[in-house]
This record gives C-alpha cells, sequence and structure tokens, in this order.
C-alpha cells in the first residue's frame, strides 16, 4: 500500500502568540449580539466564558478531572463575564483547592468580596459588580473589588491585561447606552 503522506510536505511548527490567537478566536464571538431582555433598543454580547485548567497532586472528590502523568488535571477556575448584569464571575474549587494548602491563603479573604457564594463543598463563586451601565469610569471599591479577583484568578495563571480587557468590554459595551455623565 502505497503512503498517502508522500505527497504531503514535511510538517512545521512556528512559534504564536496565544494572547492574539485567542483575540482573534473571542473578538468575532463577542461582536455576535442580542436584545437585552425587556429592553428591545439594547443589543449586548452574551455571556462569555473561560477556564483554567491546573495539575493538582491529590486525587479531587469534587470536580471533573483527567489523569495526567501521574496527577489529575482539572477545570481549577472559571471566569464568566456578563455583559447583561455587568459582572465578572468567578468559580473555584472549594474542598479541591480553597479548603487545601494551595488555597489556604485565601479562605479569609473570599469573605471580603460583596458577593460570595459557596455551593457546598464543590466550589466557591464570587462576583464583582460593576457599574458600567452608569459610568464609564470605575469606583474605587470596584477597582478594590478588581484588585482581588486579579489577584485570584492570577493564583491559576490568568495575567491581569485579561481581566483589564474583560472589565474595559463590559464599560464599553454599555457606552452608547449610558446616560451623558456630568
Amino acid at each position: 500500500m502505497e503512503s498517502v503522506l508522500k505527497n504531503c510536505p514535511p510538517i512545521s511548527m512556528t512559534a504564536m502568540d496565544v494572547a492574539l490567537t485567542v483575540a482573534q478566536l473571542a473578538i468575532p464571538a463577542a461582536l455576535q449580539l442580542k436584545p437585552l431582555k425587556g429592553e428591545q433598543s439594547i443589543f449586548l454580547p452574551p455571556r462569555k466564558y473561560l477556564t483554567m485548567r491546573a495539575l493538582m497532586d491529590e486525587n479531587p472528590k469534587f470536580v471533573p478531572f483527567t489523569r495526567l502523568h501521574g496527577k489529575f488535571l482539572i477545570d481549577a477556575c472559571s471566569v464568566q463575564v456578563s455583559f447583561e448584569d455587568a459582572t465578572l464571575s468567578v468559580q473555584v474549587p472549594r474542598a479541591d483547592w480553597l479548603d487545601k494548602q494551595q488555597g489556604a491563603s485565601w479562605r479569609g479573604v473570599m469573605s471580603e468580596f460583596d458577593a460570595c457564594v459557596e455551593k457546598g463543598e464543590a466550589s466557591v463563586f464570587v462576583i464583582v459588580k460593576l457599574s458600567a451601565r452608569t459610568s464609564s469610569t470605575l469606583s474605587g471599591h470596584e477597582k478594590m473589588q478588581l484588585g482581588m479577583l486579579v489577584a485570584l484568578v492570577g493564583e491559576f495563571g490568568m495575567d491581569r491585561v485579561v481581566v483589564a480587557d474583560m472589565v474595559d468590554a463590559v464599560v464599553g459595551v454599555w457606552a452608547p447606552y449610558r446616560v451623558a455623565e456630568v
């Protein structure tokens, strides 16, 4: 049998800019606008999600995992951007991260978020509400909440610039609908 690959050019690998690649994939999806419920004159992108994975040494009890080289690959941190609600939400594993050594420094900090919701032993959600519907600038309190959120997602490898881009997107999408600011 003759090889199918003999007529194919050799495979080559090139370096890629991950941020640019993500932007090229994410931006077109973000441009799909839908009318806001109850406000047919306001068009917003749907919610966007970003999940970061992590390797754990111990077998997780409450989050799905994949075995990988003697460790456990989990969806460790999920970020949701809601343009409609003007919020950034983060979900982290409670029993499998927050209650373990890796998340120990965050146990007391989680309660400092305005909205921190525990979903049993499985996960904890923190929500940062932005005033994007009414203001193009962040309040000092919003900046403090976002600073904590940046530090939290930084534990899982997300760069602060990514969070800043998310905030800018939420604030920007509401710009045409805000009443003129004084």
